[in-house]
């Protein structure tokens, strides 16, 4: 009966939901900033005011639909652990790649 359960996805719904929704925020700001930074026009770049409006609201407006992409795949992990480990190294490689390239531009 025990080996069945193990296989099984947890029903660690509170868990889960506040995992994803903390760190899930954390890393759609994190991949939103990769994008920003190293996306076309880069933040970098010389923009006109129009341009450079536009470019933000589209950075503004991409953090809500990542955001809930991250929290939906995160009731597909098995435990919360689990889910709390998976999006912390993401979190952890995301923004340390953030930081590191943004030395080289």
């Amino acid at each position: 009966m025990k080996d069945r359960q193990k296989g099984k996805i947890q029903p660690q719904w509170l868990w889960k939901t506040l995992i994803s929704l903390v760190l899930g925020l954390t890393l759609s700001f994190g991949l939103v900033g990769l994008f920003a930074w190293f996306g076309p026009d880069s933040l970098n770049s010389e923009l006109s005011g129009e341009r450079l409006l536009w470019k933000t609201q589209i950075h503004m407006w991409m953090v809500p639909p990542i955001w809930m992409i991250i929290v939906t795949v995160g009731y597909l992990f098995k435990t919360a652990k689990e889910a709390a480990m998976s999006l912390l190294i993401g979190n952890v490689c995301v923004f340390g790649c953030l930081i590191f390239f943004k030395d080289l531009l």
